[in-house]
């Protein structure tokens, strides 16, 4: 993922906003960083609750596929 993907990936989340984007930031120093960092280190940051973090880190998990039906 290019660092622009990652950053356009971090504005696409529902609750991270400019400020927290910028936040975690602060602390990555990239937005690809920030998608790799465990959920335990972006709940660190403030305004960065348990749900949140989740969702930041699980947004470079792939969906896994339904299973064929065959």
């Amino acid at each position: 993922m290019t660092p622009r993907e990652a950053a356009i990936t971090l504005n696409l989340i529902p609750g991270l906003g400019p400020v927290r984007v910028m936040r975690l930031m602060q602390v990555f120093a990239s937005p690809e960083l920030v998608l790799e960092a465990p959920a335990s280190m972006l709940m660190d940051i403030p305004g960065i609750g348990a749900q949140l973090a989740r969702h930041i880190s699980r947004s470079l998990t792939p969906p896994i596929p339904p299973p064929c039906a065959s």
